[in-house]
């Protein structure tokens, strides 16, 4: 195999895991509810785009105005490539999974 080639197996090889190490994508809940991730940007449940504290394998926020549970705090926390445990304020933390591709 050429370098060229051995290069662009590795490449492909790596894409793959990179993003699987991280918690940003889109995320599910059991009853339906959709948030999603990219680096320091959540889009919430409700469809509101904000800042929180982000990290590959973790992320919290405040719930903004619009959402229910108002001024509680988030926090997100990667349990393994399809797996993010979600603790908000004082509730019992819940296991959301990777949304399947194409879901909006």
């Amino acid at each position: 195999m050429t370098f060229a080639g051995v290069f662009a197996a590795l490449m492909i090889a790596t894409t793959g895991s990179a993003r699987a190490d991280a918690i940003d994508g889109a995320w599910c809940s059991e009853n339906g509810q959709r948030l999603a991730i990219d680096g320091p940007s959540v889009t919430t449940t409700r469809g509101l785009k904000l800042s929180g504290d982000y990290t590959r394998h973790s992320f919290s926020f405040i719930l903004p105005q619009n959402e229910q549970d108002v001024g509680s705090p988030v926090e997100m926390v990667l349990q393994g490539e399809t797996r993010v445990r979600i603790t908000i304020g004082k509730s019992a933390a819940q296991i959301w999974h990777r949304c399947p591709p194409g879901t909006s």
